[in-house]
């Protein structure tokens, strides 16, 4: 079983990184469930198509520095990795995101739950 990654945004001060926690439960089909957006730091997750899904960051950020993942399910997991699609476009605030299962795209099986963490540039800070 994987470590339980934070809810909340975690500020630092080095470089004003900020990093955006959420959790996902994938349904059939690839549908996916936002069940913790990290205090409403993601506004949103949408299917794009078979294993991609767009993220909607609430906050407008300078740059996307680094995406973590972990499952939270034990056994067998469908869609082994997760890979940037899209870069991430301040101006929208969103990044895509390919889960990638022996090297193509996949949707994760139902039932999988993901623990996403976003390492965003804030865009300004005091």
């Amino acid at each position: 079983m994987s470590e339980r990654l934070g809810s909340g945004p975690v500020r630092s001060n080095r470089l004003n990184v900020v990093e955006l926690h959420c959790k996902l439960t994938f349904g059939s089909s690839g549908a996916v469930t936002l069940t913790d957006s990290g205090f409403g730091a993601i506004a949103g997750v949408t299917k794009a198509a078979t294993g991609r899904y767009t993220f909607t960051l609430r906050d407008r950020h300078s740059a996307l520095l680094a995406v973590r993942w972990a499952h939270d399910t034990q056994g067998t997991v469908k869609g082994s990795a997760w890979e940037v699609f899209a870069g991430y476009s301040a101006s929208a605030g969103t990044v895509t995101l390919s889960c990638v299962e022996s090297g193509s795209e996949a949707n994760p099986a139902s039932g999988v739950v993901t623990d996403l963490v976003f390492t965003v540039k804030a865009s300004s800070e005091g």
